[in-house]
């Protein structure tokens, strides 16, 4: 697992393993689980966007919980002498404590507009990686 004061772990931590059979979607699951006492805001990115359905891609996760993440392979001819090294990264940032009139303002907010609000912000989150084989 990673470190509490990273604010999120990953499960698996390193890499996603997907069943063979690329003729139809294949789905994996990603567990992210923030133990800290603040909410924590995340983002899955991909360096093969086209390839990959990411639900939820971003969310809010409360403090000492989790949620899970599917990972979903979309169909592909499958050739065993192709090396792909697809990646993943995770995008984590702690929301900071808010203002009354950010609180206000928050609810009339969509999820994803709340996110995106964060990330310009409070800037750039730590990153973490993860690969796909």
């Amino acid at each position: 697992m990673a470190k509490a004061e990273q604010g999120l772990s990953l499960e698996p931590q390193h890499e996603l393993r997907f069943k063979e059979l690329f003729t139809d979607v294949v789905t994996t699951n990603l567990k992210l689980s923030n133990p800290t006492d603040r909410s924590v805001c995340f983002k899955v990115k991909t360096t093969a966007p086209r390839r990959y359905c990411v639900r939820p891609n971003s969310a809010i996760i409360d403090a000492e919980a989790s949620i899970n993440v599917s990972v979903m392979l979309q169909p592909f001819d499958y050739d065993p002498n192709e090396k792909s090294k697809h990646k993943f990264m995770v995008k984590k940032k702690k929301r900071k404590k808010e203002k009354r009139k950010m609180k206000k303002k928050r609810n009339s907010l969509c999820l994803l507009q709340l996110i995106l609000q964060i990330w310009k912000q409070y800037g750039k989150g730590q990153n973490q990686k993860n690969s796909c084989i």
